[in-house]
């Protein structure tokens, strides 16, 4: 997975887009642009991410993807989801995100 994989982070505005930062690396492939939305339902809440460039990204028919908010806070958001881009064999991943100019210890280690 290499630089690409370590050197990922994607953003979350306000203003209801989502994208990410491959696009600031020749080799990582071009930036995700979507939008998102939050989704409740009687199987917990979600963020539902939509846009074109889904059905590649994640190797998925949709153009709309589900990732299950694990927890919430000020400090942090651990969303949960299903992948099978890279084996072809459905894996769960739990993503952890934590603010930019948060604290964290070792955050930097891959720089």
């Amino acid at each position: 997975m290499g630089d690409c994989f370590l050197s990922y982070r994607i953003s979350y505005l306000k203003e209801m887009k989502v994208y990410d930062n491959n696009g600031d690396f020749s080799e990582c492939g071009p930036s995700l642009k979507a939008s998102w939305s939050l989704v409740t339902n009687t199987n917990g809440s979600f963020i539902k991410v939509t846009g074109e460039q889904l059905p590649k990204l994640f190797n998925i028919p949709e153009n709309y993807k589900y990732f299950q908010i694990d927890s919430l806070s000020e400090e942090i958001l651990n969303l949960r989801f299903e992948h099978a881009q890279f084996s072809g064999k459905k894996s769960i991943i739990i993503d952890h995100f934590v603010p930019e100019n948060a604290l964290v210890e070792n955050r930097d280690f891959h720089y």
